[in-house]
């Protein structure tokens, strides 16, 4: 029998941290997703040489390079199948800030926190938590201030954008994107009280969708 040989895709994306301290905790999850049926989603752990692994075997590679300088950590991550898959990838920094003295910042989309927009539209009067297509910016950055100290965390997607937009059939849910894309995701969460940065690929927006001014939907994950 003949074999033919496949080209599995190789994905690679970059982010730039920068802080006042830069010993904030890292943690990695990813979510796959099988036609037809609900997405799982993995925690994973940082082995040796900065490799990403979950607790059984999955069918992608993921390592994480951090290089630190000046008071500016880049992360780059590499996403390798071994196999056809559909996932979202999830970076978190916790800046172990406490949320409720922070403000925070999404250059055309968010200041602050977004109490003088009505409550139909992204704000803290929905959800203390807000995770956003990047180019729903006007620039792929968040950025979390503690009013109480002035200290300060940002995170900036890095690499080139090569594909664009990728067709959809659903606007909400989790969605399985028909072509190539470039857009990710990034904004901020409360997590257990600790205001924490939240980056990733390809674009997943929580808790709700901006669909147009004053209209929100349901979460999206795309794959």
């Amino acid at each position: 029998m003949k074999k033919e040989l496949i080209t599995i895709a190789c994905v690679l994306i970059s982010f730039a941290v920068s802080a006042d301290n830069l010993s904030g905790k890292q943690t990695s999850s990813i979510v796959l997703k099988t036609p037809g049926n609900p997405a799982q989603a993995y925690e994973l752990q940082e082995k040796n040489n900065g490799i990403l692994i979950a607790t059984e075997a999955l069918p992608v590679e993921i390592r994480r390079q951090q290089e630190e300088r000046e008071g500016i950590l880049k992360l780059t991550i590499t996403i390798r199948a071994n196999e056809e898959v559909y996932y979202n990838f999830e970076n978190r920094l916790e800046t172990a800030m406490p949320h409720n003295n922070c403000q925070f910042y999404m250059p055309g989309f968010w200041y602050r926190r977004n109490l003088r927009s009505p409550q139909e539209a992204p704000s803290f009067h929905t959800s203390d938590s807000w995770q956003v297509r990047e180019d729903r910016l006007s620039i792929p950055l968040t950025g979390i201030y503690n009013e109480e100290n002035g200290n300060y965390y940002t995170v900036l997607r890095m690499d080139d954008f090569q594909d664009e937009e990728s067709l959809a059939t659903h606007t909400a849910g989790e969605v399985i994107l028909t072509t190539k894309t470039s857009i990710g995701y990034t904004g901020f969460e409360n997590k257990e009280g600790i205001a924490t940065l939240v980056f990733g690929f390809p674009y997943h927006e929580a808790p709700k969708t901006y669909i147009r001014k004053l209209t929100l939907a349901p979460f999206y994950t795309g794959f």
